[in-house]
């Protein structure tokens, strides 16, 4: 039979994976212990409250369980609870060492604080990603019997990050994070399952709860689950198909801050030659942060006349590396045009541009090299960008070799 103690942390706790040195066998047995002993009615209480959901009487009464004892649970609780503000304010420097600190304690709840501390590292939530150690984490906590490192592994196997890629291990840990009620598992075994080809019905069964799921954090204007449910019934491979739904959701998502599909609906607007309207998404998506809505919205300033408005939303997304916008910024540094003039600068936004295939900074480069513009004259390496640019498809670069080999 479980203890008393592994009872209640089956009730909502979690643990870490690390070697324990120095722990006496009086710290042991005290970490061990039922807090209730130390401290019922603290412990009595924050049991009570999380049971009723109410998340701030829940962490009041573990931070005063954590301070009359520092009992690994109070930890524990206290650490899952700041990394994701719930009941508390998010403070991730106190999730990190609560957590920690349980977790490098030799107790029957280091895995629950494995699993906690495996989700800060693998979002980079409050310390820098770390999808290796994230990993090790919820493997020990799996190991250990923590239901919830199903589903992190499963993404692991099935992504092939950090280890590698293995189908059938993945669908095991999907399957048994779907049994504990994990609803993105169900969700993820459909998309499989179609992608085996299965029967539809066997599909939607199988996505049901994880749709259900998506539609609930929609009620409450969520705008990821919003953009997932526009796909959803717009491609009809987990659901039945439904346009009219897909159409509300995507237009629900970017209402609520999803810019993927405020630049669907850019280009949608754009296709139905509404531009005016296409542009009003294109900058909400730059305003998100999409590199794609701040190259769309910086040309079309620069084009209204407001240059430094516009230069300002490429060097943005020349920053995040969309090669349209190192393109333009490289361009205009080997030239001074509008940005300060910086030819080493320029010349390694443009390679790196033209290294993803960008033909506009291939044919800049061509030019640069023709004219001599921040580099030395090279009529050879001019020929050789031109021809790449006219290789990935540039309108202007037949016409630039032709006057090359006539000069």
């Amino acid at each position: 039979m479980r203890s008393r103690l592994q009872r209640r942390l089956a009730r909502g706790i979690v643990v870490l994976p690390l070697a324990l040195t120095g722990c006496s066998g009086m710290q042991q047995a005290f970490y061990e212990s039922d807090p209730a002993a130390y401290d019922f009615p603290n412990f009595h209480a924050a049991l009570d409250a999380q049971s009723r959901g109410d998340d701030a009487a829940a962490a009041r009464a573990y931070q005063r369980l954590y301070d009359n004892t520092k009992h690994p649970i109070a930890e524990v609780q206290l650490g899952r609870r700041y990394a994701e503000g719930q009941g508390v304010p998010k403070d991730t420097a106190k999730a990190l060492q609560l957590l920690q600190s349980a977790y490098d304690k030799d107790w029957s709840g280091r895995a629950e604080a494995a699993y906690y501390l495996g989700r800060m590292y693998d979002d980079g939530n409050g310390v820098p990603q770390d999808k290796q150690k994230a990993f090790e984490l919820f493997d020990y906590a799996w190991s250990k019997g923590v239901k919830q490192a199903a589903y992190p592994l499963a993404r692991a196997y099935d992504e092939g990050v950090p280890v590698k890629a293995d189908r059938s291990r993945a669908l095991e840990l999907y399957r048994a994070a779907a049994k504990n009620g994990d609803a993105r598992a169900h969700l993820r075994l459909a998309e499989l399952e179609a992608e085996d080809g299965a029967p539809k019905e066997q599909v939607y069964d199988e996505a049901a709860p994880g749709v259900a799921w998506l539609r609930d954090l929609a009620k409450e204007g969520n705008g990821w689950a919003e953009g997932r449910l526009a796909t959803i019934y717009e491609e009809g491979k987990v659901a039945p198909p439904d346009p009219e739904l897909a159409d509300r959701f995507l237009r629900d998502a970017a209402q609520h801050g999803n810019a993927s599909a405020n630049v669907k609906l850019a280009e949608r607007e754009e296709q139905g030659g509404d531009p005016k309207q296409a542009m009003a998404y294109w900058r909400a998506a730059a305003e998100e942060g999409h590199p794609s809505g701040m190259v769309r919205t910086g040309f079309d300033a620069i084009d209204g006349g407001r240059t430094r408005e516009g230069l300002s939303w490429l060097e943005r997304a020349a920053a995040l590396g969309h090669p349209s916008a190192m393109a333009e910024i490289g361009r205009r540094q080997l030239s001074g045009d509008g940005e300060p003039k910086d030819p080493a600068a320029g010349l390694a936004m443009l390679e790196k541009a033209a290294a993803m295939g960008h033909p506009s900074a291939m044919y800049a480069l061509g030019q640069a090299y023709e004219d001599g513009n921040g580099v030395p004259k090279d009529k050879d390496k001019a020929r050789e960008w031109f021809e790449k640019a006219q290789a990935a498809g540039h309108p202007n670069a037949a016409k630039a070799l032709a006057q090359l080999a006539s000069s």
